[in-house]
């Protein structure tokens, strides 16, 4: 009876341990796999602006193997980006005792510093708070400057409708409608056999459907306390009866506004009903005072000593000058215009001469930045990202392969990329609070690259962000200059490629 049991009882021992067996092999694989998935879904995710899904892997990279570098470093770099120093550094101080690295050394020194010197970077909470009611000025600009014919050029027709005296046009990926109306007061700005508005004309009404695009931070209210603070001017409070709601008019930028408000005169949503009308040009005829910084591409430090010559009109790059100055020992610069166009010729020692295109706004005081990069040596390709106010961050990514097969991807947590014969390229500068610039300098030109900007902060649009790309290829010739077009939607703008030394599949209009 005993060995008829013991019969009976071998096979499923055997089945027994057949299961655990397969058990064990499931969930035994190698580390190094398991290590090697996650971090390649970490960077997946990160390269699709997916960053908390990017450190749940990079996380889960470590609870595989929780020796490497890699994971712990990537991890506070996003951190330190988002404005979150104290994880970032409590990250770091995780891999002290199992990671030997300079790299977390040095990065860890560096973010206390930051610490003790009080310069903790606030967090996209903060930022967002104390940059709320913070007005686009890029758009603005655009709002000031643009005619019916300069529109048509630039962005691509949406929709129009067609009534009596009035003819309203949206643009694609532009959540905007322009208003062109024909009474007594604007005169005769409607084609009579068309009905479009006439080439010159610049619209009488725009009313932006998305608020934030214009004035950040409304979407969870601005207060009139900090519009006041950003210099409006002519302010009044009232009930509009045709639209039943508070409204704030002011004057802000040469333009008119009217926005709806709560009886505390709080702006509340990014749907308000808004009016800008943009003051016509004509009215004001006293000279304009500009002023700014001129800066360095490479450094975004300021340039002292500067030499810039005005010459009325845009692309006048020879003859009389309407009048000259140089920046001081802080790359400050100060001069009076008239109203109208200007090319800005701007050269200085070690650097290479520069033009610009400005318009002097019919406004009493107007701010204008200049960027300008050190003469470039032969061989060399230098990519530079200049935009507005809005979004605060826009980031510059370069992927793809050296001349000698190693793996390049540059930005803001990777600004080096290197092979046996140095570096190939690297990311010089990275800004985070708007204009730019964000550089990045190609030292191997002969291999295949994808030069791409990333719309990282969740303020604003990559279409009214105003950016351009300019793009040095040698050391006396003026960069390309390429604007972002108007089609691009989303958080990325893939720019253009480099093969072999050349820039091709340009997405964006070149506009020198």
């Amino acid at each position: 009876m005993k060995k008829k049991l013991l019969i009976a009882t071998i096979p499923i021992v055997v089945l027994l341990l057949g299961l655990a067996g397969a058990l064990l092999f499931l969930v035994s694989q190698p580390e190094e796999d398991v290590y090697t998935q996650n971090i390649t879904q970490a960077k997946s995710f990160f390269d699709a602006g997916e960053y908390d899904k990017a450190i749940t892997f990079y996380e889960n990279a470590l609870k595989a193997d929780d020796t490497q570098e890699e994971p712990y470093y990537q991890i506070a770099m996003i951190y330190h980006k988002q404005g979150k120093l104290s994880d970032a550094i409590s990250i770091l101080q995780r891999a002290d005792g199992k990671v030997k690295s300079d790299r977390i050394k040095n990065l860890l020194a560096s973010y206390l510093g930051e610490q003790n010197e009080g310069l903790e970077v606030k967090n996209d909470v903060a930022v967002e708070a104390e940059n709320a009611g913070t007005f686009n000025e890029s758009l603005l600009k655009i709002f000031n400057t643009y005619s019916y014919d300069t529109y048509s050029k630039t962005y691509t027709l949406e929709n129009e409708t067609f009534e009596s005296n009035l003819y309203t046009v949206k643009y694609l990926n532009l959540d905007i409608d322009f208003h062109y109306i024909q009474n007594e007061k604007t005169g005769n700005i409607l084609n009579e056999s068309t009905h479009r508005p006439l080439d010159s004309v610049r619209p009488t009404e725009i009313h932006v459907n998305d608020l934030e695009l214009l004035i950040s931070g409304v979407s969870t209210g601005v207060s009139l306390d900090k519009l006041k603070s950003r210099g409006i001017t002519n302010l009044i409070q009232e009930y509009d009866k045709s639209h039943e709601t508070n409204v704030l008019k002011f004057d802000f930028s040469n333009c008119k506004f009217t926005v709806a408000c709560d009886e505390n005169g709080r702006i509340i949503g990014r749907d308000s009903y808004n009016v800008v009308v943009p003051l016509a040009s004509t009215i004001v005829s006293e000279r304009v005072h500009i002023s700014g910084v001129v800066v360095s591409a490479t450094t975004a430090a300021p340039v002292s000593r500067a030499s810039l010559t005005f010459r009325t009109g845009w692309n006048v790059r020879v003859g009389a000058s309407y009048g000259s100055t140089d920046t001081n020992s802080g790359g400050e610069y100060s001069m009076y215009l008239d109203p109208g166009d200007y090319t800005v010729e701007i050269s200085a020692g070690g650097y290479s001469k520069e033009f610009f295109n400005i318009t002097a706004l019919p406004v009493a005081e107007l701010e204008q930045n200049f960027i300008i990069s050190p003469v470039l040596s032969s061989g060399t390709i230098r990519i530079v990202l200049e935009w507005g106010t809005s979004p605060r961050d826009l980031d510059s990514h370069l992927e793809g392969t050296s001349s000698d097969g190693t793996d390049v991807n540059i930005y803001f947590s990777n600004k080096q990329a290197v092979s046996e014969s140095g570096v190939v390229a690297q990311l010089d500068v990275d800004d985070t609070t708007g204009y730019g610039p964000e550089t990045i300098t190609i030292n191997d030109i002969d291999g295949s690259y994808t030069y791409r900007v990333h719309k990282y902060s969740s303020d604003g649009s990559l279409i009214t962000s105003g950016a351009i790309v300019k793009v040095y290829m040698s050391p006396d010739s003026q960069p390309m200059v390429i604007q972002v077009p108007s089609n691009v939607s989303g958080e990325w703008w893939d720019v253009f490629r480099i093969e072999n030394g050349n820039i091709v599949d340009i997405n964006g209009t070149v506009v020198n």
